[in-house]
Protein backbone atom coordinates (compact mmCIF):
# COMPACT_ATOMS: atom_id res chain seq x y z
CA UNK A 1 0.00 0.00 0.00
CA UNK A 2 1.17 3.65 -0.58
CA UNK A 3 3.54 4.85 2.09
CA UNK A 4 2.87 7.89 3.49
CA UNK A 5 4.70 10.31 6.39
CA UNK A 6 2.29 13.44 7.84
CA UNK A 7 2.54 16.90 7.94
CA UNK A 8 0.58 19.10 9.54
CA UNK A 9 -0.04 21.63 6.85
CA UNK A 10 -3.11 23.80 6.91
CA UNK A 11 -3.52 24.27 3.48
CA UNK A 12 -1.66 23.60 0.08
CA UNK A 13 -0.31 26.48 -2.37
CA UNK A 14 -1.64 25.40 -5.60
CA UNK A 15 -3.37 26.65 -8.31
CA UNK A 16 -5.00 24.74 -11.19
CA UNK A 17 -5.30 26.00 -14.74
CA UNK A 18 -7.42 24.55 -17.24
CA UNK A 19 -7.98 21.52 -19.12
CA UNK A 20 -10.84 22.63 -21.02
CA UNK A 21 -12.87 26.06 -21.16
CA UNK A 22 -15.59 26.78 -18.45
CA UNK A 23 -18.93 25.92 -18.83
CA UNK A 24 -20.16 29.49 -17.72
CA UNK A 25 -22.21 30.29 -14.50
CA UNK A 26 -19.73 29.04 -12.15
CA UNK A 27 -19.13 26.02 -13.22
CA UNK A 28 -16.41 24.03 -15.05
CA UNK A 29 -15.80 20.52 -16.95
CA UNK A 30 -12.85 18.98 -17.80
CA UNK A 31 -12.23 15.13 -19.40
CA UNK A 32 -11.88 12.56 -17.20
CA UNK A 33 -9.63 9.44 -17.58
CA UNK A 34 -10.99 5.95 -15.94
CA UNK A 35 -7.91 3.97 -14.88
CA UNK A 36 -8.81 1.03 -12.81
CA UNK A 37 -12.10 2.27 -11.95
CA UNK A 38 -10.00 5.75 -10.47
CA UNK A 39 -10.78 9.14 -11.62
CA UNK A 40 -8.03 11.01 -12.90
CA UNK A 41 -7.94 14.40 -14.75
CA UNK A 42 -5.25 16.32 -15.85
CA UNK A 43 -4.51 19.62 -13.86
CA UNK A 44 -2.10 22.10 -14.24
CA UNK A 45 -0.07 23.79 -10.77
CA UNK A 46 1.34 27.24 -10.55
CA UNK A 47 4.99 26.74 -9.54
CA UNK A 48 6.44 29.61 -7.15
CA UNK A 49 8.44 31.13 -10.53
CA UNK A 50 5.15 31.70 -12.08
CA UNK A 51 5.69 28.67 -14.62
CA UNK A 52 2.61 26.44 -14.91
CA UNK A 53 3.22 22.50 -14.74
CA UNK A 54 0.89 19.85 -15.91
CA UNK A 55 0.09 16.93 -13.24
CA UNK A 56 -2.54 14.19 -13.04
CA UNK A 57 -5.60 14.51 -10.19
CA UNK A 58 -7.13 11.34 -8.26
CA UNK A 59 -10.69 12.49 -8.01
CA UNK A 60 -11.34 10.27 -4.68
CA UNK A 61 -14.79 11.50 -2.97
CA UNK A 62 -14.13 8.45 -0.24
CA UNK A 63 -11.51 9.88 1.94
CA UNK A 64 -11.10 13.53 3.36
CA UNK A 65 -7.57 13.40 3.30
CA UNK A 66 -5.81 15.74 0.88
CA UNK A 67 -2.50 14.29 -0.44
CA UNK A 68 0.41 15.20 -2.86
CA UNK A 69 3.56 14.00 -3.55
CA UNK A 70 7.07 14.46 -2.14
CA UNK A 71 8.64 15.78 -4.90
CA UNK A 72 5.87 18.01 -5.87
CA UNK A 73 5.35 19.72 -2.81
CA UNK A 74 8.94 19.89 -2.70
CA UNK A 75 8.68 21.90 -5.99
CA UNK A 76 6.06 24.08 -4.99
CA UNK A 77 8.20 24.85 -1.79
CA UNK A 78 5.39 23.85 0.62
CA UNK A 79 7.26 21.44 3.06
CA UNK A 80 9.55 23.79 6.11
CA UNK A 81 13.27 23.05 5.68
CA UNK A 82 12.69 21.38 8.48
CA UNK A 83 10.07 19.13 7.80
CA UNK A 84 8.09 20.45 10.76
CA UNK A 85 5.48 23.70 11.60
CA UNK A 86 2.63 25.28 9.34
CA UNK A 87 2.27 27.11 6.08
CA UNK A 88 -0.65 29.86 5.81
CA UNK A 89 -3.53 29.35 3.43
CA UNK A 90 -2.97 30.83 -0.07
CA UNK A 91 -7.10 30.91 0.08
CA UNK A 92 -7.84 29.17 -3.52
CA UNK A 93 -7.08 26.55 -5.88
CA UNK A 94 -8.18 26.69 -9.96
CA UNK A 95 -10.12 24.04 -11.54
CA UNK A 96 -11.01 24.05 -15.24
CA UNK A 97 -10.26 27.63 -14.80
CA UNK A 98 -12.75 27.94 -12.22
CA UNK A 99 -11.10 29.54 -9.08
CA UNK A 100 -11.84 26.71 -6.11
CA UNK A 101 -11.75 28.42 -2.87
CA UNK A 102 -10.41 25.76 0.04
CA UNK A 103 -11.17 26.07 3.73
CA UNK A 104 -12.02 24.31 6.90
CA UNK A 105 -9.69 21.66 6.54
CA UNK A 106 -9.87 19.49 9.33
CA UNK A 107 -7.30 16.89 8.53
CA UNK A 108 -3.48 17.64 7.79
CA UNK A 109 -2.37 17.08 4.55
CA UNK A 110 -0.36 14.01 3.70
CA UNK A 111 2.75 13.83 1.69
CA UNK A 112 3.69 11.11 0.04
CA UNK A 113 6.56 9.30 -0.46
CA UNK A 114 7.22 7.89 -4.19
CA UNK A 115 6.26 8.89 -7.70
CA UNK A 116 2.19 8.96 -6.67
CA UNK A 117 -0.20 9.61 -4.17
CA UNK A 118 -1.45 6.14 -4.87
CA UNK A 119 0.30 2.65 -5.91
CA UNK A 120 -0.02 1.79 -9.45
CA UNK A 121 -1.98 5.57 -10.07
CA UNK A 122 -0.15 7.84 -12.15
CA UNK A 123 -1.40 11.13 -9.99
CA UNK A 124 0.77 14.13 -7.61
CA UNK A 125 -2.34 14.88 -5.92
CA UNK A 126 -5.76 14.02 -5.11
CA UNK A 127 -9.37 15.48 -4.83
CA UNK A 128 -10.69 14.68 -1.31
CA UNK A 129 -14.11 15.20 -0.06
CA UNK A 130 -12.72 17.83 2.27
CA UNK A 131 -12.01 19.82 -1.35
CA UNK A 132 -15.28 18.72 -3.23
CA UNK A 133 -17.53 19.82 0.08
CA UNK A 134 -17.59 22.96 -1.29
CA UNK A 135 -19.03 22.84 -4.48
CA UNK A 136 -21.64 20.58 -6.99
CA UNK A 137 -19.74 18.01 -8.31
CA UNK A 138 -21.30 15.48 -11.11
CA UNK A 139 -19.14 12.55 -12.34
CA UNK A 140 -20.34 11.77 -15.74
CA UNK A 141 -18.91 8.01 -16.42
CA UNK A 142 -19.99 7.39 -19.57
CA UNK A 143 -19.30 10.70 -21.25
CA UNK A 144 -15.92 10.48 -19.53
CA UNK A 145 -16.31 14.61 -17.55
CA UNK A 146 -15.92 16.00 -14.54
CA UNK A 147 -18.15 19.33 -13.83
CA UNK A 148 -17.34 20.84 -10.61
CA UNK A 149 -19.71 24.37 -10.14
CA UNK A 150 -20.29 26.87 -7.06
CA UNK A 151 -23.16 25.58 -5.08
CA UNK A 152 -26.32 25.82 -6.79
CA UNK A 153 -24.88 26.53 -10.36
CA UNK A 154 -25.44 22.90 -11.71
CA UNK A 155 -28.42 21.86 -13.07
CA UNK A 156 -28.64 18.14 -11.38
CA UNK A 157 -30.91 15.41 -13.41
CA UNK A 158 -31.98 12.04 -12.55
CA UNK A 159 -33.61 10.29 -9.05
CA UNK A 160 -32.95 12.83 -6.25
CA UNK A 161 -31.18 10.53 -3.45
CA UNK A 162 -31.51 11.94 0.46
CA UNK A 163 -27.95 10.98 2.01
CA UNK A 164 -26.15 10.81 5.28
CA UNK A 165 -23.96 13.48 4.72
CA UNK A 166 -20.87 12.97 7.80
CA UNK A 167 -20.18 16.82 8.69
CA UNK A 168 -17.31 16.68 10.11
CA UNK A 169 -15.35 14.98 6.66
CA UNK A 170 -18.02 15.16 4.45
CA UNK A 171 -18.60 11.08 3.61
CA UNK A 172 -21.52 9.96 2.40
CA UNK A 173 -23.97 7.43 3.43
CA UNK A 174 -26.79 5.95 1.13
CA UNK A 175 -29.13 3.39 2.25
CA UNK A 176 -29.31 -0.22 0.69
CA UNK A 177 -31.08 -3.37 0.47
CA UNK A 178 -30.48 -7.29 -0.11
CA UNK A 179 -32.42 -10.20 0.17
CA UNK A 180 -34.88 -7.70 2.49
CA UNK A 181 -31.68 -6.71 5.07
CA UNK A 182 -31.13 -3.44 4.91
CA UNK A 183 -27.92 -1.15 5.82
CA UNK A 184 -25.68 1.79 4.91
CA UNK A 185 -23.64 1.59 2.16
CA UNK A 186 -20.72 4.48 1.33
CA UNK A 187 -20.69 6.12 -2.18
CA UNK A 188 -17.43 5.59 -3.02
CA UNK A 189 -16.16 7.03 -6.46
CA UNK A 190 -12.40 6.48 -5.28
CA UNK A 191 -12.63 3.22 -4.98
CA UNK A 192 -12.72 0.57 -8.22
CA UNK A 193 -15.11 -2.18 -6.80
CA UNK A 194 -17.51 -2.61 -4.09
CA UNK A 195 -16.53 -3.52 -1.12
CA UNK A 196 -19.43 -5.62 1.79
CA UNK A 197 -18.91 -6.86 5.45
CA UNK A 198 -17.94 -10.38 5.36
CA UNK A 199 -20.95 -11.13 7.60
CA UNK A 200 -23.38 -9.87 4.83
CA UNK A 201 -21.53 -11.76 1.98
CA UNK A 202 -21.23 -14.92 3.96
CA UNK A 203 -24.77 -15.20 4.64
CA UNK A 204 -25.28 -14.48 1.51
CA UNK A 205 -23.67 -17.36 -0.20
CA UNK A 206 -24.99 -19.65 2.22
CA UNK A 207 -28.69 -18.25 1.49
CA UNK A 208 -27.11 -18.33 -2.14
CA UNK A 209 -25.33 -21.09 -3.11
CA UNK A 210 -25.51 -20.43 -6.92
CA UNK A 211 -23.96 -17.17 -6.75
CA UNK A 212 -20.39 -17.51 -8.00
CA UNK A 213 -17.52 -17.25 -5.26
CA UNK A 214 -13.83 -16.61 -6.14
CA UNK A 215 -10.95 -16.10 -3.69
CA UNK A 216 -8.34 -13.58 -4.01
CA UNK A 217 -8.35 -10.19 -5.50
CA UNK A 218 -7.93 -10.24 -9.34
CA UNK A 219 -8.94 -7.81 -11.58
CA UNK A 220 -10.81 -5.01 -10.96
CA UNK A 221 -11.08 -6.91 -7.14
CA UNK A 222 -6.85 -5.86 -6.76
CA UNK A 223 -7.28 -2.61 -5.00
CA UNK A 224 -3.30 -1.51 -3.47
CA UNK A 225 -1.71 -4.74 -3.24
CA UNK A 226 -1.97 -4.99 0.44
CA UNK A 227 -0.58 -8.37 2.15
CA UNK A 228 -4.41 -10.01 2.77
CA UNK A 229 -5.53 -9.04 -0.76
CA UNK A 230 -5.25 -13.06 -1.79
CA UNK A 231 -7.44 -14.04 0.55
CA UNK A 232 -10.22 -11.69 -0.21
CA UNK A 233 -13.24 -13.44 -0.88
CA UNK A 234 -15.34 -12.06 -4.52
CA UNK A 235 -19.31 -12.77 -4.13
CA UNK A 236 -21.14 -11.33 -7.69
CA UNK A 237 -24.60 -10.27 -5.97
CA UNK A 238 -27.69 -11.09 -8.17
CA UNK A 239 -29.45 -8.04 -7.00
CA UNK A 240 -29.09 -4.74 -4.81
CA UNK A 241 -30.93 -1.91 -3.96
CA UNK A 242 -29.10 1.35 -3.40
CA UNK A 243 -30.65 4.52 -3.09
CA UNK A 244 -34.15 3.28 -4.20
CA UNK A 245 -32.36 2.02 -7.69
CA UNK A 246 -31.67 -1.37 -8.30
CA UNK A 247 -27.94 -2.65 -9.34
CA UNK A 248 -28.05 -5.80 -10.56
CA UNK A 249 -25.11 -8.83 -11.15
CA UNK A 250 -22.75 -6.86 -8.77
CA UNK A 251 -19.13 -7.83 -7.98
CA UNK A 252 -18.67 -7.46 -4.27
CA UNK A 253 -15.63 -8.12 -2.06
CA UNK A 254 -16.28 -8.96 1.35
CA UNK A 255 -14.62 -6.24 3.65
CA UNK A 256 -12.33 -7.43 6.31
CA UNK A 257 -13.59 -6.73 9.64
CA UNK A 258 -10.74 -4.73 11.08
CA UNK A 259 -11.32 -2.05 8.05
CA UNK A 260 -14.87 -2.28 7.72
CA UNK A 261 -14.15 -1.15 11.94
CA UNK A 262 -12.38 1.83 10.35
CA UNK A 263 -14.73 3.06 7.65
CA UNK A 264 -17.74 2.74 9.96
CA UNK A 265 -15.76 4.99 12.18
CA UNK A 266 -15.02 7.49 9.74
CA UNK A 267 -19.05 7.07 8.86
CA UNK A 268 -20.32 8.51 11.27
CA UNK A 269 -23.15 5.90 11.22
CA UNK A 270 -23.57 2.47 10.84
CA UNK A 271 -22.38 1.05 7.66
CA UNK A 272 -21.97 -2.38 5.52
CA UNK A 273 -19.02 -0.83 3.63
CA UNK A 274 -19.01 1.45 0.12
CA UNK A 275 -20.28 1.40 -3.51
CA UNK A 276 -17.28 1.68 -5.55
CA UNK A 277 -17.04 2.66 -8.96
CA UNK A 278 -17.78 -0.94 -11.26
CA UNK A 279 -20.96 -0.56 -10.25
CA UNK A 280 -21.88 2.98 -11.60
CA UNK A 281 -20.39 3.00 -14.36
CA UNK A 282 -23.56 3.44 -16.30
CA UNK A 283 -24.66 6.34 -14.61
CA UNK A 284 -24.14 10.12 -14.78
CA UNK A 285 -23.39 10.93 -10.26
CA UNK A 286 -24.64 14.05 -9.31
CA UNK A 287 -23.74 15.26 -5.52
CA UNK A 288 -25.04 18.16 -4.30
CA UNK A 289 -23.22 19.12 -0.93
CA UNK A 290 -25.15 21.58 0.03
CA UNK A 291 -28.66 19.99 0.20
CA UNK A 292 -27.81 16.37 1.03
CA UNK A 293 -28.67 14.73 -2.06
CA UNK A 294 -27.05 12.27 -4.68
CA UNK A 295 -28.37 12.01 -8.15
CA UNK A 296 -28.53 9.30 -10.21
CA UNK A 297 -29.18 9.43 -13.67
CA UNK A 298 -28.58 5.99 -16.50
CA UNK A 299 -27.25 7.44 -18.79
CA UNK A 300 -26.40 3.94 -20.63
CA UNK A 301 -27.23 0.16 -20.52
CA UNK A 302 -25.16 -1.33 -17.48
CA UNK A 303 -21.78 -2.13 -17.85
CA UNK A 304 -20.40 -5.89 -17.11
CA UNK A 305 -17.46 -5.89 -15.22
CA UNK A 306 -14.75 -8.15 -17.07
CA UNK A 307 -13.34 -10.84 -15.10
CA UNK A 308 -11.88 -12.69 -17.67
CA UNK A 309 -8.52 -12.84 -17.06
CA UNK A 310 -5.97 -14.10 -15.43
CA UNK A 311 -6.30 -15.11 -12.16
CA UNK A 312 -2.89 -13.41 -10.40
CA UNK A 313 -3.10 -10.92 -7.55
CA UNK A 314 -0.70 -8.03 -8.12
CA UNK A 315 1.02 -5.61 -6.25
CA UNK A 316 2.68 -2.41 -7.63
CA UNK A 317 5.52 -1.46 -5.84
CA UNK A 318 7.45 1.57 -5.70
CA UNK A 319 10.58 0.60 -8.22
CA UNK A 320 7.66 0.41 -10.80
CA UNK A 321 7.71 -3.43 -10.97
CA UNK A 322 4.70 -5.62 -9.98
CA UNK A 323 5.18 -8.80 -7.46
CA UNK A 324 3.04 -11.43 -7.55
CA UNK A 325 0.71 -11.67 -4.21
CA UNK A 326 -1.07 -14.70 -5.03
CA UNK A 327 -2.25 -16.70 -7.51
CA UNK A 328 -6.28 -17.85 -7.55
CA UNK A 329 -7.31 -21.12 -8.86
CA UNK A 330 -10.18 -22.08 -11.03
CA UNK A 331 -11.85 -25.13 -11.01
CA UNK A 332 -9.16 -26.74 -8.35
CA UNK A 333 -6.30 -25.93 -10.68
CA UNK A 334 -3.84 -22.81 -10.54
CA UNK A 335 -5.24 -20.52 -12.92
CA UNK A 336 -0.81 -19.95 -13.23
CA UNK A 337 1.11 -23.09 -13.03
CA UNK A 338 4.52 -22.50 -11.60
CA UNK A 339 4.40 -18.80 -10.62
CA UNK A 340 4.81 -17.89 -6.93
CA UNK A 341 3.93 -15.67 -4.18
CA UNK A 342 7.00 -12.95 -4.21
CA UNK A 343 7.57 -13.50 -8.17
CA UNK A 344 7.73 -10.15 -10.20
CA UNK A 345 6.27 -10.50 -13.32
CA UNK A 346 8.07 -8.50 -16.04
CA UNK A 347 5.75 -9.22 -18.77
CA UNK A 348 3.01 -10.66 -20.47
CA UNK A 349 3.45 -12.03 -24.00
CA UNK A 350 6.19 -9.48 -24.61
CA UNK A 351 4.77 -6.29 -23.32
CA UNK A 352 6.67 -4.37 -20.23
CA UNK A 353 4.55 -4.42 -17.38
CA UNK A 354 7.34 -2.20 -14.84
CA UNK A 355 6.00 1.15 -15.46
CA UNK A 356 2.18 0.94 -16.19
CA UNK A 357 -0.76 2.21 -14.01
CA UNK A 358 -2.37 -0.38 -12.42
CA UNK A 359 -5.31 -0.26 -14.78
CA UNK A 360 -2.64 -0.92 -17.96
CA UNK A 361 -1.24 -3.92 -16.49
CA UNK A 362 -4.75 -5.65 -15.81
CA UNK A 363 -5.13 -5.14 -19.30
CA UNK A 364 -2.41 -7.04 -20.55
CA UNK A 365 -4.10 -9.52 -18.38
CA UNK A 366 -7.52 -9.71 -19.74
CA UNK A 367 -8.92 -11.36 -22.57
CA UNK A 368 -11.70 -14.00 -23.52
CA UNK A 369 -11.41 -17.24 -21.86
CA UNK A 370 -8.93 -20.10 -23.48
CA UNK A 371 -6.78 -17.44 -24.10
CA UNK A 372 -3.06 -18.50 -23.53
CA UNK A 373 -0.54 -15.82 -21.98
CA UNK A 374 3.21 -16.32 -22.14
CA UNK A 375 4.21 -14.49 -18.99
CA UNK A 376 7.78 -13.41 -18.30
CA UNK A 377 8.87 -13.84 -13.80
CA UNK A 378 11.45 -12.71 -12.66
CA UNK A 379 12.83 -15.66 -9.19
CA UNK A 380 15.94 -14.75 -7.07
CA UNK A 381 17.26 -12.85 -10.27
CA UNK A 382 16.53 -15.20 -12.24
CA UNK A 383 14.42 -14.88 -15.68
CA UNK A 384 11.90 -17.55 -16.98
CA UNK A 385 8.58 -18.06 -19.11
CA UNK A 386 5.38 -19.90 -17.81
CA UNK A 387 2.04 -20.51 -19.82
CA UNK A 388 -0.89 -19.09 -18.49
CA UNK A 389 -4.87 -19.30 -19.70
CA UNK A 390 -7.66 -16.53 -18.87
CA UNK A 391 -10.55 -17.86 -17.32
CA UNK A 392 -14.33 -16.58 -16.77
CA UNK A 393 -14.33 -15.97 -12.99
CA UNK A 394 -17.22 -15.07 -11.06
CA UNK A 395 -19.57 -16.50 -14.24
CA UNK A 396 -22.93 -18.06 -13.34
CA UNK A 397 -22.11 -19.90 -16.39
CA UNK A 398 -18.12 -20.63 -16.89
CA UNK A 399 -16.68 -21.41 -19.94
Amino acid sequence: MKTRFLFTLLLINLAFIPAIAGTGNGTATVPLNLDHNRIIIRVGVYLPNGTIKQVNAWVDNGTPDLSITEHLAKELKLMPANNKGTIKPPGKIQIGGMPIVIKNLKQPIEIVKGPTVGSGLEADINLPSAVLCNYDVVIDYPGRQFTIGSPGSVQFAGKAVKGFFNPQNHLIQIPGKVEGQRFNLALDAGTPVTFMSADLTSKWSKIHPSWPLARGAIGIANLWGLDDEPDWQLLRVNKMEYGGLTFSDMIVVSFPADRLAYFQKRAGIATAGLMGAASMLNYRIGIDYTHGTIYFQRVSKPVEVDMSLVGLTLRPEADGRYSILGVSSYNGKLSAPGVLKGDILLKVNNKIVSGLTMGKAWSLLHGNPGTSYTLTVQREGKQFTVNAVAHRFLCNHPS
